[in-house]
């Protein structure tokens, strides 16, 4: 799994079961001389994976554990020495798209602060008619 030279081969696989696998090697080290994390992964994952899904919403799982961006590659590939295969699998999960409810919360207490003028009315006006 781990070719010093050539990079790591990831083959992500769609935990949905929808796209095929794709496969891609990760250099070990970026541009700026820094291991290859999955923060990287998912940056290549981007530019080949159909959909083209943003980084945000990618969640790489490995051996059944979520993995943070910052986890090393390096790191799974030395845990994975033992493995028959030169690839290292991953599955690729998508988090829900950010809803926008920052957008809807101002128009909620605009709408409550009437309710709340009226309720007052009402309960009273109910309260003297029943008592």
């Amino acid at each position: 799994a781990l070719n010093r030279t050539e990079g790591l081969l990831c083959v992500v696989k769609d935990a949905r079961g929808v796209v095929a696998d794709v496969s891609l090697r990760v250099p070990l080290v970026d541009t700026v001389g820094f291991a290859a994390t999955v923060a990287h992964l998912k940056s290549q994952l981007r530019s080949v994976y159909p959909g083209q899904p943003p980084e945000a919403r990618q969640r790489i799982v490995y051996r059944g554990q979520p993995l943070e961006d910052s986890t090393k590659l390096t790191d799974l590939a030395a845990a994975s020495d033992g493995a028959k295969s030169d690839a290292l699998p991953f599955f690729l999960v998508f988090a829900a798209a950010p809803s926008p409810p920052a957008d809807a919360s101002p128009p909620t207490p605009v709408q409550t602060t009437p309710a709340k003028d009226a309720a007052p009315t009402q309960g009273a006006g109910a309260t003297s008619g029943a008592a």
